[in-house]
């Protein structure tokens, strides 16, 4: 391959990756560099801090729960907007940044939006992987109908072992 062959294909590239980027909304490349930040922190907390040691810092722990905080419309699109930005973001680390850190870092930008949420840890039978003793693990963050990070069946293949919420769960019991 040519120098001139190799100059043309990382051209094309830049130009498609350009035409890409400018039909991006502006609330998501607002967030592209924060969501950056976010996921580089969450990718580092999780090589250095124990799970139990940032169990505080994730909210409210409610257990073994599957809880979808509601959300109002404008929450709703800012919690669209983190999703996409944290995808983006994910697909151009050179550090690991699977279920994990992008739900620690969605969360991140979620507290800081205001936007409610519910961060759950699960797990699911893997009969294919005997390495990790038949399970898997996932991490996924949600908001109303919006699943900021992991995937939107995560309730269907997954059962929540842990939910953390910054919603204050007041059980109607209580109220009374």
């Amino acid at each position: 391959m040519t120098v001139r062959a190799t100059v043309g294909i990382y051209a094309q590239t830049f130009w498609r990756k350009s035409r890409t980027a400018i039909g991006l909304r502006w609330s998501v490349i607002i967030l592209l560099l924060p969501a950056a930040v976010c996921l580089a922190a969450g990718s580092a907390l999780r090589l250095v801090v124990p799970m139990r040691m940032l169990c505080g810092w994730k909210g409210n722990s409610l257990g073994a729960v599957a809880l979808v905080p509601l959300a109002s419309e404008a929450q709703r699109r800012r919690a669209q907007a983190i999703k996409s930005a944290v995808r983006i973001v994910s697909q151009y680390t050179w550090y690991r940044s699977d279920c994990y850190p992008q739900a620690l870092a969605s969360m991140a930008l979620a507290r800081f939006m205001c936007i409610p949420y519910a961060l759950h840890l699960g797990v699911a039978s893997d009969r294919s992987s005997e390495a990790t003793g038949g399970i898997r693990a996932h991490a996924w963050i949600v908001s109303g109908r919006v699943s900021m990070a992991g995937k939107n069946i995560s309730f269907r293949d997954f059962v929540s072992i842990s939910c953390w919420t910054n919603v204050e769960i007041v059980a109607s019991a209580n109220q009374a």
